[in-house]
C-alpha cells in the first residue's frame, strides 16, 4: 500500500462520520516496539497509536515477510513461559487510543486484517482473545472483563458480548453473550470490519463482518446484534489489538506458540449505515 500513516485523529468529530485513525503500519511504532515490558515512556513515541504491551524482545515486530499491503505489517508472538507485561497476564497488544481520547471521540468502530499461520497456534480448550478487545473503564474502577471482544477457543472464533445487566456497581455480576463466528482461517488475510455501540441498556450494537481473501467475494455479516453492550459502570470503552493469552501455560512445544499478524488498522465514528462503506478494503 502507499507508504502512510493517514493521520485524521483528533479532528472534530461534528460531521459524525469520518475514520478517526488509520495505519497501514508502513511508518508505525518505530522507536520501542521490542522494548522489554513496554509502557508509556518520556520521549518514546508509539504513533499513531497509545501504548504497546509486551514482555518480550519476540512480542512485537514490523516486518516486511507477510502483509496485507504494502511493505509492512505487524508480527505479534506469545510463547509459553513469557513474562507477565507491566499491566499484568501475557499478551502482545497495542491500546489503539488513550482513556481520555475514547471519551471525547468515541470510537465506535474498527478495521484491521489477521493472519495466523500453520504451524502455530495450537487448538485448546481454554478461552484466549484475538484480535481485539474492546475494555471498560472508570475513573475509580479500571477492571472487569472486556465488554467486547473476540475470543478463540478449540480451534473456533466466538463473539463474546459482556455487561452488568444495568448494575453500575464496580465489580457487579458480568453477563456474557457468546456468539460462533467460525473456525480461525490459517495462512490467509482475514479482513474484519466491526460496529460497536456500546450500551448499558438494551440498544446496544455489535455487527461484526469478516472476509476471508482468496474465499469470499464480499465480507459476510458474521454477527448482528442488539441488547446491553457496556458494563453499567462504564464510561466509554476503549480498543485493543493483538493476543491476551491469560491461560500461557509455563512450558510446551512450539505448536503452542501463538504467533500472528495484523495490518490495515483503522478506527473512528460513524454510523450503522455508513461504516461498512467507509471502512471496506477493496
Amino acid at each position: 500500500m502507499r507508504d502512510l500513516v493517514k493521520v485524521l485523529l483528533f479532528l472534530p468529530l461534528s460531521a459524525c462520520s469520518q475514520v478517526q485513525q488509520s495505519s497501514s503500519l508502513e511508518n508505525a511504532l518505530q522507536n520501542g516496539w521490542q522494548s522489554s515490558r513496554d509502557v508509556p515512556a518520556p520521549g518514546r513515541s508509539y504513533a499513531p497509536f497509545e501504548l504497546v504491551e509486551g514482555s518480550e524482545p519476540w512480542s512485537h515486530e514490523i516486518q516486511s515477510t507477510i502483509t496485507r499491503s504494502g511493505k509492512s505489517a505487524w508480527k505479534m508472538e506469545v510463547r509459553p513461559g513469557d513474562r507477565e507485561v507491566f499491566f499484568g497476564s501475557y499478551r502482545a497488544e497495542i491500546t489503539l487510543t488513550s482513556k481520555a481520547s475514547a471519551q471525547t471521540y468515541r470510537p465506535n468502530a474498527l478495521r484491521l486484517s489477521t493472519y495466523v499461520p500453520s504451524g502455530v497456534w495450537a487448538d485448546s480448550p481454554l478461552p484466549e482473545c484475538f484480535p481485539f478487545q474492546a475494555h471498560p473503564y472508570s475513573p475509580v474502577y479500571d477492571a472487569g472483563s472486556a465488554s467486547l471482544y473476540i475470543e478463540v477457543k478449540d480451534g473456533q472464533y466466538n463473539a463474546r458480548i459482556i455487561h452488568t445487566n444495568g448494575n453500575t456497581t464496580p465489580g457487579s455480576t458480568e453477563v456474557i453473550t457468546t456468539i460462533p463466528i467460525g473456525p480461525v482461517e490459517r495462512d490467509t488475510w482475514v479482513d474484519w470490519v466491526v460496529f460497536y455501540e456500546p450500551k448499558a441498556t438494551p440498544d446496544g450494537r455489535v455487527i461484526i463482518w469478516r472476509r476471508v481473501k482468496g474465499v469470499d467475494n464480499d465480507y459476510k455479516k458474521v454477527v448482528d446484534y442488539t441488547g446491553r453492550t457496556l458494563h453499567g459502570w462504564s464510561q466509554w470503552p476503549y480498543f485493543k489489538a493483538g493476543i491476551y493469552w491469560w491461560n500461557r501455560p509455563a512450558t510446551g512445544p512450539d505448536s503452542l506458540v501463538r504467533r500472528a499478524y495484523i495490518d490495515m488498522i483503522a478506527f473512528g465514528r460513524t454510523t450503522e449505515a455508513k461504516v461498512l462503506g467507509q471502512y471496506r478494503l477493496d
